[in-house]
């Protein structure tokens, strides 16, 4: 596996909603559509990286900076790509470029039951620092609080 990380604009905004809800339960909420994703990559400050893994694409993560800070809004992984570490080593890759262009803290929003996003977000020194209430689940199901969670570039 060879792994590159590349910078991308609204016009990967199809795949990027591709990779999103293949990552994500297909009922779920959380799933962007392109529209979404490519209006979101015209706001000032919001900007996409893609993990490829030699030119197949693996996973992406979105985030927005305002001033000195950053904000984590979606990291996605392709179910055939997990637990390969490409998770984190995306999430190395951002906080490396954060520091890079001066932003001094990270945030991110965690569903508080999930294990798998919380172990990455902890083994890449994310400390929860808030909660908001009732804040995730599809319509009709028991919603699930969010952890806030920030990360102190260093």
């Amino acid at each position: 596996m060879t792994l590159s990380f590349n910078s991308v604009k609204s016009e990967a905004a199809e795949i990027l909603s591709e990779i999103q809800a293949r990552s994500f339960d297909q009922n779920s909420e959380q799933a962007w559509s392109a529209a979404a994703i490519a209006d979101l990559l015209h706001s000032p400050g919001t900007a996409a990286v893609v993990v490829l893994d030699d030119s197949d694409p693996a996973g992406f993560l979105l985030s927005r900076r305002a001033g000195p800070e950053a904000e984590i809004l979606s990291v996605c992984v392709l179910p055939a790509y997990r637990r390969k570490a490409i998770g984190h080593q995306v999430i190395r890759h951002f906080q490396a470029e954060a520091k890079r262009i001066g932003i001094r803290e990270i945030f991110l929003e965690v569903a508080e039951y999930n294990n798998a996003a919380l172990a990455l977000y902890g083994k890449n020194n994310f400390e929860i620092v808030g909660r908001r209430r009732h804040y995730y689940g599809n319509r009709g199901e028991r919603k699930q609080d969010a952890l806030i969670m920030k990360y102190r570039v260093k």
